[in-house]
């Protein structure tokens, strides 16, 4: 991208998704994190759109380490997110309404979330169905991880009304 820096590490992760690019750099923006998005638009050029933060930023947050795109909706996490209580790590969610990719909601994280549990170590989406692993999670022993389960069932029309369900359901990973 046009504002790529040494040691950004743009590409560590990437996502395609109906004709839009993503392109995370988790140590980009002074490494606090960014995901830079391209576009393809009628005429067959890629151009450079939106470069996105997080909106609580905070150096080896490592925001970009694993992105997801789908439908309209960029999910971006941050596995060493040191914002929240005893810094489990988080995922950020975007919108796209009118050409622009907004954050829409609140970042998600952990419910009894621990400083090890690595949550957004990995993450997928589709068709409004997000997964978030998390393998640092420690429920019944250490390290066991466990995949977390979000859900929306109407379609995203506004950013607003992206707010995945609250009951935040896991499952254990079993070696």
């Amino acid at each position: 991208p046009s504002n790529a820096a040494n040691d950004d590490f743009f590409g560590y992760d990437v996502a395609i998704d109906d004709g839009i690019i993503a392109g995370a750099s988790p140590f980009g923006n002074s490494d606090t994190g960014s995901v830079t998005l391209f576009n393809l638009p009628e005429n067959g050029t890629w151009t450079q759109g939106q470069t996105l933060t997080a909106s609580d930023a905070s150096a080896f947050d490592l925001f970009g380490y694993s992105i997801a795109l789908n439908e309209g909706v960029l999910a971006i996490s941050a596995p060493e997110d040191m914002n929240t209580p005893d810094s489990p790590g988080a995922v950020y969610l975007f919108a796209l309404q009118d050409s622009t990719w907004t954050q829409s909601q609140d970042k998600l994280v952990p419910v009894a979330g621990q400083i090890s549990d690595i949550f957004g170590y990995s993450i997928a989406l589709d068709n409004f169905i997000l997964l978030v692993g998390a393998p640092g999670t420690s429920n019944v022993g250490p390290f066991q991880g466990a995949v977390f389960f979000y859900t929306q069932a109407a379609v995203i029309a506004d950013p607003e009304e992206l707010d995945l369900d609250v009951d935040r359901k896991s499952t254990r990973l079993n070696s």
